[in-house]
């Protein structure tokens, strides 16, 4: 884990090979062109809004979240 790692560039060697730590995220693909959304306005007052976009952990739920409210001028 990120813990347990040694920070130090360099630090961590198997043989002559160099190991590393990282991460990495993936999506998979909703069927949709890049930059598009549906909006449904519901029963009760509420907007249900769909996306083609993954939240990787960056906030993007959030940020498009209050995107989506104010275009739609309601609380998010």
């Amino acid at each position: 884990g990120w813990a347990d790692r040694d920070p130090r560039p360099g630090a961590r060697r198997e043989g002559r090979w160099l190991l590393g730590t990282g991460t990495a995220a993936a999506s998979f693909g909703a069927g949709a062109a890049p930059s598009t959304a549906l909006v449904t306005a519901e029963a009760d007052g509420s907007f249900t809004v769909r996306i083609t976009a993954a939240d990787i952990g960056t906030g993007a739920r959030t940020a498009l979240t209050l995107i989506a409210a104010d275009a739609l001028e309601t609380a998010p």
